[in-house]
């Protein structure tokens, strides 16, 4: 069980793009430089190049131009990625937090300015500034292992690299996230070393990530969740409070249970249901006769919000439409649930392309 989680800085904590913008800029205007015509976008695309060849990124410009002076490194241009804050509060109740990172002298300082020092256990914040020795050299990590007095099997490491970040934390024995973004987002593994355990591309996947590892379930639900998703129901609904059991049970055996076009998927946390949605195949003649898949009653337990439950389900009743052929899905949404609007936007779903209209049904 993972008990501490590292972070590297640099493109996982923070956006470095209007750093490494002004430091082509002001790299550019020393005489060497100019003597050589390079311009902000040329050495740009070489630390592109260095980044994804596993090299030092800037240091490796410096060296392949023979400039004289590497300029300074503007850290007050950093700015935090919006979800940081929140995914740090949640982790940090539940984990102890680390930084294992390549940076100068002074990141506890640093850390404090960006307002997320707090997050951290004063002791596993360790910097190359600090210990004199550079990512990926596997000494740093030996350091985080030590001062952590736990096994490397219970440790993460999260970063943007997958030279320095994922493959010396993996071969010590860590879990390792690769955070897909930035200068090495696209960086290749080239052998199983460099493959972390988990990709993502924002912070805010990791909890799911994390608690899908510890207890929970994600899968096909049966007539044995069938209580369980009842009671979840009644979160989605008042409507749903005086639930019939024996009828629903009736229902799910011989309407639900086998029929191939109709799966409901969940979260279940030691038996019980706490986040659901359920998918049915549309027959349909338009569009090369290609079906629709219809995705409904998307609900996650109050006390299990916020932990990526929903994307999970939901990805998983997208697998079953693509796999039924489907070419496209759709789900609705209450007109007044404005942040539901954007986390289906941010998980794929469009908004412009179409409008739904509902006409409710008097029994």
């Amino acid at each position: 069980m993972i008990k501490v989680i590292f972070f590297d800085v640099g493109y996982t904590l923070v956006n470095e793009d209007q750093v490494w913008e002004q430091r082509c800029k002001e790299q550019c205007m020393e005489a060497d430089a100019q003597k050589l015509g390079l311009s902000p976008s040329q050495i740009m695309a070489d630390i592109l190049e260095a980044t994804l060849s596993f090299k030092p990124q800037f240091r490796s410009v410096i060296e392949k131009y023979h400039l004289s002076k590497m300029v300074p490194y503007r850290f007050e241009l950093e700015t935090l990625y919006p979800e940081v804050k929140e995914v740090l509060n949640e982790l940090a109740s539940k984990y102890k937090l680390g930084i294992i990172a390549n940076q100068k002298a002074g990141l506890k300082e640093r850390l404090a300015e960006l307002g997320i020092a707090e997050f951290f256990e004063p002791e596993l914040i360790i910097s190359s500034g600090d210990l004199g020795v550079l990512k990926p050299d596997s000494k740093i990590f030996e350091e985080a292992i030590k001062r952590s007095a736990l096994s490397s099997c219970e440790l993460m490491m999260i970063g943007d690299r997958i030279d320095n970040d994922v493959r010396p934390a993996k071969l010590l024995g860590m879990k390792t996230i690769w955070i897909k973004r930035g200068l090495a987002a696209g960086q290749v593994a080239p052998s199983k070393e460099y493959q972390a355990d988990f990709t993502v591309e924002s912070l805010d996947e990791i909890p799911s990530i994390l608690y899908m590892e510890t207890k929970m379930e994600i899968r096909e639900l049966n007539a044995n969740d069938l209580e369980s998703l009842l009671e979840l129901y009644v979160q989605l609904s008042d409507v749903n409070k005086n639930y019939s059991y024996e009828k629903s049970l009736d229902i799910w055996k011989n309407e639900i249970e086998n029929n191939k076009y109709i799966k409901y998927f969940g979260a279940v946390d030691s038996g019980k249901v706490v986040a659901t949605c359920y998918c049915t195949i549309i027959p349909n003649l338009t569009n090369g006769a290609r079906p629709i898949g219809f995705i409904e009653n998307v609900v996650t337990h109050e006390d299990y919000r916020r932990q990526g439950l929903a994307k999970t389900i939901i990805d998983a009743a997208t697998e079953f439409a693509k796999a039924n052929n489907c070419y496209k899905v759709f789900l609705e949404s209450g007109i007044a649930r404005t942040e539901a609007h954007k986390f289906y936007e941010k998980i794929g779903f469009e908004t412009g392309s179409k409008k739904s209209f509902l006409k409710w049904l008097k029994n």
